[in-house]
């Protein structure tokens, strides 16, 4: 077992920036409990809406999850030493799970999600995708690699990407009329199985790139 060394002058509890990462349980059940209530959100429809109302309470599943973390992030000491020994390069290689966007591809072909969306979001997170894994690599190859122009750009589009795909789900909802009448919209992102990318991926990642950005910052290890 990897076990955590700690500052002498650390409060009891903290992890110390040079400690070996490891997950704490708490994180694992945080993370087992996010991924059922993304299940119940989805199957449940509670948060998915008709095509003529404007405001998309899904969105709510994606923006909800981040702003407890800033806001735990922002108040909790042991959050924040804990996320410090996060290795920076495995932060950045976990976005290359972000290729499983390529999925929306298929399903704008196949009529279930309209092109606009499936388009932005599956090219989006593929391109993301294999950058995050060239820039994991290149870093485990030369950390001082670490806060370098690819290192922010892949990290910074990863959440430009984020923004575009969830513009342009809500643009075609159909309930900005004047911009999507199509027939298909992106109603299939609100509801099982689509709907755990809004409530559970969309804010996962985001929240990884978050922990990167900052950890690069403060001169993390690779």
């Amino acid at each position: 077992m990897i076990t955590t060394t700690q500052r002498t002058n650390a409060p009891l509890g903290v992890p110390d920036a040079g400690s070996e990462f490891r997950i704490p349980t708490p994180v694992y059940a945080v993370l087992a409990l996010w991924a059922a209530w993304a299940y119940w959100v989805g199957t449940s429809e509670t948060f998915s809406a008709g095509p003529d109302v404007f405001f998309r309470p899904i969105a709510l599943t994606a923006l909800g999850p981040v702003g407890i973390f800033l806001s735990a992030y922002a108040l909790s000491a042991w959050l924040r030493a804990w996320t410090y020994t996060i290795p920076v390069g495995l932060l950045t290689g976990l976005q290359a799970w972000r290729v499983i966007g390529f999925c929306f591809l298929p399903l704008w072909f196949f009529g279930i999600l309209p092109g606009p969306f499936g388009l932005i979001a599956g090219l989006g997170d593929v391109a993301v995708g294999f950058g995050a894994a060239f820039v994991a690599y290149s870093i485990s190859k030369n950390t001082s690699l670490i806060g370098g122009p690819a290192f922010y750009q892949v990290h910074v589009w990863g959440l430009i990407d984020f923004a575009g795909a969830i513009g342009s789900a809500f643009l075609t909802s159909g309930a900005v009329p004047a911009v999507w009448t199509g027939p298909v919209t992106s109603h299939a992102m609100e509801v099982w199985p689509l709907s755990i990318f809004p409530s559970f991926a969309v804010p996962l990642f985001t929240i990884l790139h978050f922990i990167a950005i900052r950890n690069a910052r403060r001169g993390a290890k690779a």
